[in-house]
């Protein structure tokens, strides 16, 4: 493993972390291509000058407002702010959402609909959309929000991106969504779930960028890799 660095930055040496080493950003190589996997949930792939993520679900607080369920105020803001600091922060020319950058149609309000267009005002990234399950009636705010949305799986050199793991082609090093890994660290006194990245030969699992989602157990094998999310830094775990 070794790190990327975005293009134009002093070239410095990098080393190796360990396993079980908690970084600021762990670089990896996955597919040939260097990614650096951040505490924000997201991924960098420097190549590219693209950042990825999945699982925004933008709308899901006010989709349970619609059935009479109330959450805490400015959860939508907060999504926001921290997607557009590690856009800011990365330097990346483009974004890359791998699928459910919505929520549900019910959470379209006028006012969410306003609040993400003058967010995605002061962006100058680029957004793709690569479609998920709950990405219906993206459609309806795609222009409104200048966002690319692709039809399908979509393929960048090397990398190929599906929102659903099944619908990867098994021959391509694919980056996906959907599932919202996590790893659960327990002792005989307490366990705690954090959110992680899975990285199998062929298949890498990004976790969910929305904080308020449940989370899955994806089950532990010798060619699998978790890197766990946790106090602003990432690090590696053990098979």
């Amino acid at each position: 493993m070794e790190a990327g660095k975005a293009p134009g930055s002093a070239a410095k040496k990098t080393r190796k972390p360990r396993e079980q080493e908690a970084l600021p950003d762990f670089p990896i190589s996955f597919g040939g291509e260097r990614l650096r996997l951040l505490p924000s949930r997201c991924a960098y792939w420097p190549a590219r000058r693209t950042l990825l993520l999945a699982d925004a679900h933008l709308g899901k607080t006010e989709t349970f407002a619609a059935h009479g369920i109330a959450l805490p105020a400015g959860m939508l803001e907060r999504l926001l702010e921290t997607l557009g600091n590690a856009i800011r922060s990365s330097g990346a020319s483009r974004v890359i959402v791998v699928g459910d950058w919505l929520h549900a149609p019910a959470g379209l309000t006028e006012t969410l609909v306003e609040t993400v267009r003058a967010w995605r005002a002061g962006i100058r990234a680029e957004i793709v959309v690569v479609p998920g399950n709950h990405d219906r009636k993206i459609e309806t705010v795609a222009d409104v929000w200048d966002l690319g949305v692709v039809d399908g799986c979509f393929r960048d050199g090397a990398l190929s991106f599906c929102h659903m793991p099944e619908d990867a082609d098994p021959s391509q090093p694919t980056i996906c969504g959907h599932i919202h890994p996590v790893v659960v660290m327990a002792t005989s006194a307490d366990a705690l779930k954090l959110p992680s990245f899975v990285v199998d030969p062929m298949r890498m699992l990004l976790p969910a960028f929305n904080t308020f989602t449940a989370g899955v157990r994806v089950p532990r094998r010798p060619e699998r890799s978790f890197f766990a999310i946790g106090a602003g830094e990432v690090w590696a775990l053990r098979s």
